[in-house]
């Protein structure tokens, strides 16, 4: 059976067509069948816990957890976001719902997709940044080469002011979504990417890129 999903409504509701945190293998195989591709999560696991859905230049990866009835634990999606829609394997296709390639963390932030009052917007090195919201996080790098070319106190210029006054339009034109990551139990999906070294909230994120677009 092919199920088509919503970026946007993934992003609010952490929901991706069938899947959903807390589903067992044996559901997640009869509703997408097998995967692509099989990995394991640790050497004493008796079956393959991590599952790969991939075509189409997109990638779902499926964490499960390793005690009976292996439930997700998290998933991971890298969608590419040339097109209308992304394929997650045979069966599961995604609209990109007018959210592209080159969308950067402001355009995700004021898609209205996610709740105004839930996300956290997280800087770790090298300038990556990390959108946490209510089921899942987003994450976003491309940043390198700027920050390479930052000595020592532009960098903690940036960490120390980030979300407080600071003119952050130039960085977040650079970055591009790398990777959308489900919650799961008390797990936070998403932060492979670093240490935070600074947060704020979603209005003082679009304050710092608002003077290039006009007022809100």
């Amino acid at each position: 059976m092919r199920y088509i999903a919503s970026l946007r409504h993934f992003l609010a509701t952490g929901r991706l067509g069938p899947l959903s945190a807390g589903m067992t293998l044996a559901q997640v195989a009869q509703a997408l069948g097998a995967p692509q591709a099989f990995g394991a999560l640790g050497v004493e696991d008796l079956l393959p816990l991590r599952w790969c859905y991939a075509s189409d230049g997109s990638h779902l990866e499926i964490d499960f957890q390793p005690a009976s009835p292996h439930r997700i634990d998290r998933f991971r999606v890298e969608p590419s976001l040339w097109g209308d829609f992304c394929l997650f394997g045979p069966d599961l296709l995604m609209t990109t719902d007018g959210i592209t390639a080159g969308s950067t963390p402001s355009v995700f932030l004021k898609s209205g997709a996610l709740d105004e009052g839930t996300p956290i917007v997280e800087l770790s090195e090298p300038l990556d940044v990390t959108i946490v919201g209510e089921h899942i996080s987003l994450h976003f790098g491309g940043a390198e080469d700027y920050a390479e070319a930052l000595d020592p106190a532009a960098k903690d210029a940036i960490l120390a002011s980030f979300g407080r006054g600071l003119d952050f339009r130039e960085i977040d034109a650079l970055l591009v979504l790398v990777d959308i990551c489900s919650h799961a139990g008390t797990q936070r999906a998403g932060r492979d990417n670093g240490e935070t070294r600074a947060s704020c909230s979603m209005k003082d994120y679009l304050a710092m890129v608002r003077t290039a677009e006009g007022p809100a």
